[in-house]
């Protein structure tokens, strides 16, 4: 009876706390940071593809898309019902998304450890993970941050107690790779690190996201456009590269670090004194990540080694393959090891981000969990973890004060959008940014004037996301990252011919991207060969201080 009354006290506190955090740290994380900044570049480059499928377009053959798009339709309530808000709305499902990711990585990590942490180390190391994962990332609605928080929502299911619920947790990690193609082979691999590969319900689970996804492109006619549009990049050798680049030593470093925690074998020196032994290895394992870490928080120093950290687990989980197996949690623990390098290896195959910090909550609480098994007594892990958390959390503030995703420092930031970008109200910006999208209401006032419609290039894709006009293009960011190949660049330059005198086209003289330090001219027809293509073959018809009017 008392062990009874123990467990249901200790499921309500687990409850308590899980309310706590996934409702609180999405919350309190908004209200501080949500208002920070925008950039015209890619700030509501998915919320634009959600207005598009709202109105009633097909993906890939309506419009180019060189992802799936899944992450587009998850973000269709934002840009259906948040209005002027928009942005605000989209930024807070997103701290919602990284506490969820959180969370379900500091659970997972800890259950498949055999718990070394009571629920409030627990819930202090959620906090680190969330501080370590979102660090400065951008917090919009993005395509990676789908992918991974599905992902782990399926691997939470997974490797749960509830046997029947596996298969819809396959199913969920299957379809991460329906917001970015980089998770295709986590659910596949998944089911072999779990053990799960010998049911066949589960292979039919992680098939059936795919099968959907393809039935639907074969009957709207979409699926010859997708492959062409799917095929844009193929960025995997340099990624490969620069994981290769930093295998050795810390990959030893990590396998090393792990024995001489456990003790195997013990070192002759001090076979009288075993726990320094632990002790060193769980310096080793733990310092360097640590240090990374938190000299990016303090000094603003972008973290140099997350392909450093992403082999220092690695090497841990060796150890627990080959050595640590057959000893208590040693089969889980490596298991959870080698679920986060899979996630954190799927979220670096990228074209703009490619490394694993999005997985560096995780991968760091891997290594945590690990050195503190050489501390005995449970109240001085909890009261570690807790220092440890508030010395994060401090550092997480600070971070997101001084490096706003391309945008000046917070302090700033003393421009509101309010009346000036539809959907912006209650971001602020820098005084450049703000005058250069104040005038582009300039620009499209002159442009409507014309009865016929009007385009943007290259940059702004958030404009179309709450605009009341469609985007007569077939590309929201008519950059070269997106039209990526010739027969991307030749349907949309085939767009602009097809509609000739019809059609104002606002070009930039400026670049977006550097708007925080100052107005670059946008010069390079590579890099925006759209914008080229349009101020070679188009007549300017009027121009504003930051834009060309061309019919």
């Amino acid at each position: 009876m008392l062990k009874f009354n123990f467990d249901a006290r200790r499921r309500a506190a687990n409850w308590i706390l899980a309310v706590l955090f996934l409702a609180g740290a999405p919350l309190l994380a908004h209200f501080l940071y949500s208002w920070m900044g925008f950039n015209p570049t890619d700030d509501g480059f998915t919320l634009a593809y959600s207005r598009r499928i709202l109105d009633g377009q097909i993906p890939h053959l309506d419009f180019i898309t060189i992802r799936p798009f899944l992450s587009p339709v998850l973000h269709m309530p934002e840009a259906a019902w948040a209005g002027d808000h928009m942005l605000m709305a989209s930024r807070l499902v997103v701290w919602v998304q990284f506490a969820c990711i959180a969370w379900i990585w500091a659970r997972m990590i800890n259950r498949m450890h055999g718990r070394p942490l009571g629920s409030p180390a627990c819930f202090a190391a959620a906090v680190i993970c969330l501080a370590f994962s979102a660090n400065t990332w951008p917090i919009m609605a993005w395509h990676t941050v789908d992918g991974l928080f599905l992902a782990s929502l399926g691997l939470a299911i997974c490797t749960g107690e509830r046997e029947r619920l596996k298969a819809a947790g396959y199913a969920l990690i299957a379809s991460a790779y329906l917001c970015k193609q980089s998770f295709l082979f986590a659910a596949p691999l998944a089911l072999v690190i779990l053990g799960d590969w010998r049911k066949t319900r589960n292979w039919l689970a992680i098939l059936a996201p795919g099968a959907v996804y393809l039935v639907y492109l074969r009957l709207t006619g979409a699926l010859d456009d997708a492959m062409i549009q799917f095929n844009a990049h193929t960025v995997l050798k340099p990624i490969l590269d620069r994981y290769w680049a930093s295998l050795t030593p810390w990959f030893l470093l990590g396998y090393l670090a792990l024995r001489l925690i456990h003790r195997r074998p013990e070192i002759g020196l001090l076979q009288s004194h075993p726990k320094i032994q632990s002790w060193i290895g769980a310096g080793l394992i733990c310092a360097l990540p640590l240090y990374d870490k938190l000299s990016f928080l303090f000094n603003g120093r972008p973290g140099a080694m997350p392909h450093t950290i992403f082999w220092v687990v690695a090497g841990s989980a060796l150890y627990y393959a080959v050595d640590g197996r057959n000893s208590g949690h040693g089969r889980l623990a490596g298991r959870v090891s080698f679920l986060a390098l899979l996630l954190a290896f799927c979220v670096s195959v990228s074209v703009g981000a490619a490394n694993p910090s999005l997985m560096g909550g995780p991968l760091f609480l891997i290594l945590l969990v690990n050195s503190l098994e050489v501390v005995g007594m449970p109240a001085i892990r909890t009261a570690l973890v807790l220092v440890l958390a508030g010395f994060v959390a401090f550092g997480f503030n600070r971070s997101r004060h001084m490096h706003v995703y391309m945008e000046q420092p917070a302090a700033s930031l003393t421009c509101k959008l309010d009346g000036v970008f539809h959907g912006a109200r209650g971001v602020r910006t820098n005084p450049n940014t703000f005058a250069f999208l104040e005038d582009l209401q300039k620009a499209v006032a002159l442009a409507r004037q014309d009865p016929w419609p009007h385009a943007i290039v290259p940059d702004i894709p958030g404009y179309w996301a709450s605009s009341v006009q469609r985007n007569p293009l077939p590309i929201d960011w008519a950059k070269n990252t997106e039209l990526n190949t010739v027969a991307l660049l030749s349907r949309v330059q085939d767009s602009l011919d097809s509609q000739g005198g019809r059609l104002t086209v606002i070009v930039q003289k400026v670049e977006a991207f550097p708007l925080r330090y100052g107005f670059k001219p946008l010069r390079d027809p590579e890099k925006f060969a759209v914008a080229h293509y349009v101020r070679t073959h188009a007549v300017k018809r009027g121009e504003t201080k930051y834009f060309e009017l061309y019919r």
